[in-house]
């Protein structure tokens, strides 16, 4: 699975995901729910969690364990923050 916010780059290396977030994308938005969404991907998941992809806010279309830690992968072209899932 993946999380966005390409570009931040390695969000590991971010005590403070909101202030990177206004650096990178502008003062637009507090980034107070972005910011608590990537520091958990990063920091407070762990490997054996159970996950749920969904769409919107009802409709559950998927669902996973946790396989491995935090993996930022640069090769990809897309959503490079990421972790594995069965």
């Amino acid at each position: 699975m993946g999380i966005g916010w390409d570009a931040l780059e390695d969000l590991s290396a971010y005590t403070e995901m909101r202030n990177k977030m206004k650096e990178v994308y502008g003062d637009g938005s507090t980034y107070k729910n972005d910011g608590h969404a990537t520091w958990q991907f990063v920091n407070e998941m762990n490997i054996g969690d159970i996950v749920y992809a969904k769409k919107g806010i009802k409709a559950i279309i998927g669902r996973g364990v946790v396989i491995s830690d935090y993996i930022y992968d640069s090769i990809r072209e897309n959503y490079k923050n990421i972790r594995k899932v069965n």
